[in-house]
């Protein structure tokens, strides 16, 4: 329902799992690779979802709530309770980019865009939802 306007890299794991079975195949160790389709924003991603589901608008953080809430969570860390830490903050609010040209042209992938990376992977939860409800 809520989301911040960070951004970070996105991978559909079925591109993943090709790019790390085509390294292996090629052999090619001790090589640094970013495996990442695209860079998006987390309410682009989380709006999308709930788009699809006919949900309501996701409803943005601004920092200043994100960092009112992690100082107002250090009153839980006091008592053992969950807290937002610095690193939180900063994955939450961080804008990192991600280029994926390397791996691009080591092995030729071309990814599947982030959309309908989450499109098909919606319908499968909702099927294996559905199915498992039903033989409840």
């Amino acid at each position: 329902m809520f989301a911040t306007k960070g951004l970070t890299g996105y991978v559909d794991v079925r591109d993943l799992a090709f790019s790390l079975t085509e390294l292996t195949e090629r052999k090619l160790w001790n090589n640094k690779f970013i495996i990442s389709a695209e860079n998006m924003r987390f309410d682009e991603v989380f709006s999308h979802l709930r788009k699809n589901k006919n949900l309501p608008q996701v409803k943005i953080l601004s920092e200043g709530k994100l960092k009112l809430a992690k100082t107002l969570s250090q009153i839980s860390r006091i008592f053992g309770g969950p807290y937002m830490s610095e690193a939180s903050y900063q994955a939450l609010t961080g804008k990192l980019k991600y280029s994926n040209e390397k791996i691009k042209n080591e092995i030729g992938i071309e990814f599947v865009p982030v959309e309908k990376a989450l499109d098909f992977h919606a319908k499968r939860f909702d099927k294996l939802t559905t199915e498992n409800n039903s033989s409840k």
